[in-house]
């Protein structure tokens, strides 16, 4: 199953619905484009969890979705929570190929992994979570984590996070 997606059809796919992402800190551009980092290093996993989670991921879908990825949701609220006082939201959009990871059960990978039992293994774990890569607009509705993968992807300004 092929993952990547073109960036002309994030209008028809998403059905209008809106990718948003908390800034910790505010610009003073409307608009500012950015990619996926190459090797993104985990701010709250343990690094050698995140190893594992990504070897699963690439095994699965060909993608080291934790290293890689902006991660994003459909959640303005959660947006506002990770922007904080002193951030802005602004909604994410696809200007180069994409593809895009998240589970139907999971608002948080980080929060899932915390929650889980110290016997589940880290497969069981995300194989329990049913991660797929299709329905970007269900996984909008689910207001649930979305990871982001694209070499361009275009940030505009909704609102700074106290508005």
């Amino acid at each position: 199953m092929p993952i990547w997606n073109s960036e002309h059809v994030w209008d028809e796919q998403s059905k209008g619905l809106k990718l948003f992402r908390g800034f910790p800190i505010r610009v003073s551009e409307e608009t500012v484009t950015f990619g996926s980092p190459e090797e993104r290093t985990p701010v709250n996993m343990p690094p050698l969890v995140q190893l594992e989670i990504d070897n699963w991921f690439e095994a699965r879908f060909g993608v080291r979705f934790r290293q890689r990825s902006i991660f994003s949701t459909g959640s303005l609220d959660v947006a506002r929570d990770y922007a904080r006082d002193t951030g802005e939201v602004r909604a994410l959009r696809p200007l180069a190929d994409f593809c895009f990871c998240w589970s139907p059960l999971c608002g948080d990978l980080y929060g899932a992994y915390m929650d889980s039992h110290s016997s589940e293994t880290i497969p069981t774990l995300l194989g329990r979570l049913e991660f797929r890569c299709d329905d970007i607009h269900s996984a909008l509705l689910s207001e649930n984590e979305v990871m982001l993968v694209c070499s361009s992807v275009q940030a505009t300004t909704l609102f700074n996070a106290k508005s």
